[in-house]
Formats: structure tokens, sequence, C-alpha cells
């Protein structure tokens, strides 16, 4: 199953982000694929599932929680 990763990337204007979307496999793919990625990929991230027609989309893992 796949997954949908969501997280913070920089903005067209300095000192901007803006949400931005990747397909993953697992979390721990999400996971690694953040922390290969410092430079561009920022939190608050989280994971979920893909929604449809008949489902709406679920939160599997919220990243950089406190």
């Amino acid at each position: 199953m796949t997954y949908i990763l969501h997280y913070r990337t920089p903005g067209k204007r300095p000192g901007t982000t803006r949400w931005a979307k990747r397909r993953v496999e697992s979390t721990s793919d999400a996971v690694a694929w953040m922390n290969s990625n410092k430079d561009t990929a920022f939190l608050p991230a989280y994971v979920e599932t893909p929604g449809n027609r008949w489902q709406n989309p679920e939160t599997v893992a919220v990243l950089g929680s406190v």
C-alpha cells in the first residue's frame, strides 16, 4: 500500500514555506526520505493514506510533534 507524505518545503519568497506531497511506501520510508533531504524538506510533516470517493484520507503518522 502506498502512503502520501505531506511536508514543508521552501517557498518562492525568502523566509516562507509551502506544503508539498510525495508518495512513499511506508512510514519508515517517509522518515528515511525526510532525513536524506534535510535541506529541502522541513517539519512538521505527516503521513496519510490516499483517499478516494468512498473513504477520506486517514493520518497514519505525525512527524516532528513534541
